[in-house]
This record gives structure tokens, sequence and C-alpha cells, in this order.
């Protein structure tokens, strides 16, 4: 008797194959394993790459700060870069809670990426992650995460990219 849950031969057009001609079949996936890591997968000009390197640098110079915060001992947090990463995801895409956001950490490989997750790993517990994001918020390393002189800096060293209207005049 054939598996009713067999993906690989199940078929949303039910005709016989000389009917199908250009139409394609719904084939299911064979497997979850990939050699392919989320960093090619992740499109080259796609401007979260700019946003999470600006992110990645400015928590790198900040990282002597988190070190101040937590203990040498204790049960493992989840990482302040990360946790100040996921608050750029959130309000870049407008995610509507905590809880939806850890949800979608579970399918998005884009959020994986850019919070340096592994793509096969588990993801933050909803009221965990919301509880040691505001507790991180609440410190002033965030404040100096996303205080606006960081943006205003990067534009007069000339790191920040240009504005959409400057790279069309510059262009």
């Amino acid at each position: 008797m054939r598996d009713p849950l067999d993906f690989q031969r199940a078929r949303i057009y039910r005709g016989s194959r000389e009917d199908m001609r250009m139409r394609g079949e719904v084939m299911g996936q064979e497997s979850m394993l990939s050699l392919m890591t989320p960093e090619r997968r992740i499109p080259p000009d796609h401007p979260n790459r700019r946003i999470k390197a600006l992110a990645d640098a400015e928590l790198a110079q900040l990282s002597s700060l988190f070190d101040a915060l937590y203990a040498e001992r204790g049960r493992p947090s989840i990482a302040p870069e990360a946790l100040l990463k996921a608050c750029l995801l959130i309000a870049l895409y407008s995610v509507r809670s905590e809880r939806q956001f850890c949800e979608r950490l579970h399918y998005d490989l884009l959020f994986r990426w850019f919070l340096d997750l592994p793509t096969n790993g588990t993801t933050f517990d909803a009221s965990t992650f919301a509880k040691n994001k505001t507790r991180v918020l609440n410190t002033e390393v965030a404040r100096r995460f996303f205080d606006p002189e960081v943006v205003l800096r990067d534009k007069a060293e000339g790191t920040a990219e240009p504005e959409p209207r400057e790279r069309a005049r510059l262009g």
C-alpha cells in the first residue's frame, strides 16, 4: 500500500503524463540537508548586508562594555549582540511582537543569517527573548548602539551607504 504522506510522488495534477505537456510537477523535498551556507543564499546586493556590516562593526566596538554587563559564572544568556540586532530586524520588518519574531526565526533564513544563528540549531524562547531584550535595552550600551550620532559619524567618514537620491546623483 502506498504511503499517503509520500510527497515525493504526490502531484497536484492527477491526469496522465501525456496530458501534462509543459506543466511541471510539484515535487516534495527529499532532504533538508543543504551544503550551501546562508551567507551564499543571501544576494550580494541585499540591503541587509550593509546593515549587518555596520551593526557588526559597531557591536565589535562595544564588546568590552558587554563584558562588563555580564557575570563570569552562571547560566548562559542570549548574546546581547543578537538581542540588539534582533531589535533592528523587528523594526525593519515591522514584526508585531517578540513571540512572532521568535516564531519567524524558525523558518526565515535571512533572519538567522543576520543574527549569526546556525540554520539547524534551536532559536530563542519567546519569553526569555522578551525578558533579555528588555534588560539589554535599558542599558547604556543599547543607547550607544542606537545613537543617531553613530549614523552621522559613518556618513561623515564615508562608510555609510548614500541615500537613494544621492546614489542616483553620484551614479
